[in-house]
């Protein structure tokens, strides 16, 4: 056993203090950190869900513009009727061109989550590293 004086214990004291100072500094930080990107996991999660639930339904929105627009074609060759249209057939194409515009934001709008989600992603995988 090794024999200290005083002042070697309280300059080991003082040191230890210092220590346990800047631990604790970097504990709340720490903590801050996780909560922060609890929080931010939680949000991207909730984008996710929605995302996954829009994505089902312009896929099925997608299909159904599909078979429509086929389904046009294939009156339009058994009829012949490459020059006019009948009120019917006009009226679908009518119909047709507003639902490919509706579509076309649909899918501008899943771009956008899917790029938010990529670099939210990014961000939870990859957190900077901030030195001491």
């Amino acid at each position: 056993m090794t024999t200290a004086t005083a002042s070697e214990v309280q300059f080991d004291h003082k040191h230890w203090l210092c220590d346990i100072e800047r631990w604790n500094f970097y504990l709340v930080a720490w903590q801050k950190q996780v909560h922060d990107m609890t929080r931010e996991y939680r949000r991207l999660q909730k984008l996710v869900e929605a995302y996954a639930d829009d994505l089902e339904e312009f896929g099925n929105a997608v299909d159904s513009h599909r078979n429509r627009l086929v389904a046009d074609e294939r009156s339009m060759v058994e009829h012949h009727r490459s020059v006019e249209l009948d009120a019917g057939l006009g009226k679908s194409h009518e119909t047709n061109a507003s639902r490919h515009e509706e579509l076309y934001k649909m899918h501008e709008r899943l771009k956008q989550m899917q790029h938010t989600l990529s670099m939210g992603l990014a961000v939870l995988k990859h957190e900077p590293f901030r030195g001491e």
